[in-house]
């Protein structure tokens, strides 16, 4: 399974929206690397068939539109099968 996860302030905005295989791995790297990762930033998740993972990364960064990230795809589109699968999802919050 392929964590998809978001960065959030307490107003709702997304300051990023990422895949990991290791969450904690990943947050720690953007803990040295990143200025806007920072205390007060919250960090939520869904879990994910990783044969799925690109496509949901991708559909969340082109749907919340997150400040941080560079890449953005325009317009991603779910197949039917995932459009239903990402709809029942609940953010987890892990911090």
């Amino acid at each position: 399974m392929t964590y998809i996860y978001r960065y959030m302030n307490d107003n709702g905005d997304i300051y990023y929206v990422g895949k990991a295989n290791d969450l904690e791995k990943r947050h720690k790297e953007h803990l040295r690397e990143d200025s806007w990762c920072y205390e007060g930033i919250h960090l939520e998740y869904i879990l994910c068939n990783d044969s799925y993972a690109f496509e949901v990364e991708a559909y969340f960064i082109d749907k919340l539109n997150p400040i941080y990230n560079k890449i953005r795809p325009k317009n991603h589109l779910l197949s039917f099968e995932l459009n239903s699968y990402v709809i029942d999802k609940h953010w987890e919050r892990l911090f």
